[in-house]
């Protein structure tokens, strides 16, 4: 059978040194993600395989609608997932042209607050940035595994930091993940994409209260946006791999 690979640029959504093929088998589309590590944590790659694979198994266990993943496997110098192809991504949904129709919509917003609400109930660390969600015909689905958010790869980052510096920069960014942040962080990745879109987040801050996923006023709850902001703001800058 031949395959035809259609190479968009869907490795611009992904934090990492990946690369994102659509796979096309006659009506069947397949994406296969292939993920490089730093040199620096190259020999853990084993390790980063096996955390992946658990956090795939949280996030199934807490009810999040995942891709099925077809295959998976790991070399000496990679991490290879095929996954069903889902859907496109959200985040033109998400622009402030857009933003107000989309959360009254409540379909897109629905399905990410209930993500946040079960990744909350499971205790488990989460990152709920719009380039994680895709939608097709209707159906949604949280399609982002890696890294592995949880705190066996959270420490075995931190000590293949190069420096003090490093480690703390690293320390900080993934406390943005922790079920009580996620909210926040929500927030905080609308800011970065988005540096107009403060007039509507009173609009997001309403939504997120009533469902419970945060619990606080709305200047603290913009003020921890900002934070979550600025310490992805300090790594980017830093130029610090995550794997």
């Amino acid at each position: 059978m031949n395959n035809k690979y259609d190479k968009s640029d869907l490795a611009s959504f992904s934090v990492n040194d990946s690369s994102i093929e659509i796979i096309i088998e006659g009506p069947k589309k397949n994406i296969r993600k292939a993920i490089r590590l730093n040199d620096s944590i190259k020999k853990e790659i084993k390790f980063v395989y096996e955390y992946t694979l658990n956090y795939i198994e949280q996030l199934n266990n807490a009810g999040i609608n995942l891709p099925r993943i077809i295959e998976s496997n790991h070399t000496d110098e990679e991490i290879i997932f095929i996954c069903e192809y889902v859907g496109e991504n959200i985040t033109d949904y998400v622009h402030p042209d857009r933003f107000e129709d989309t959360l009254k919509n409540k379909q897109i917003f629905q399905f990410i607050f209930d993500c946040l609400e079960k990744a909350q109930t499971a205790d488990i660390n989460f990152d709920p940035h719009p380039k994680n969600y895709v939608i097709n015909e209707g159906i949604m689905t949280y399609v982002d595994f890696t890294p592995p958010w949880h705190q066996d790869f959270y420490d075995l980052r931190a000590f293949n930091s190069s420096s003090e510096e490093e480690k703390r920069v690293i320390e900080e960014f993934f406390r943005c993940f922790h079920p009580d942040e996620i909210g926040y962080h929500l927030a905080g990745d609308l800011i970065k994409m988005h540096n107009n879109i403060y007039p509507l987040l009173p609009l997001l801050y309403e939504a997120l209260l009533r469902r419970d996923i945060i619990a606080i006023g709305y200047n603290d709850f913009l003020s921890r946006a900002e934070t979550i902001k600025n310490r992805e703001l300090a790594r980017e800058e830093k130029n610090i791999y995550l794997l």
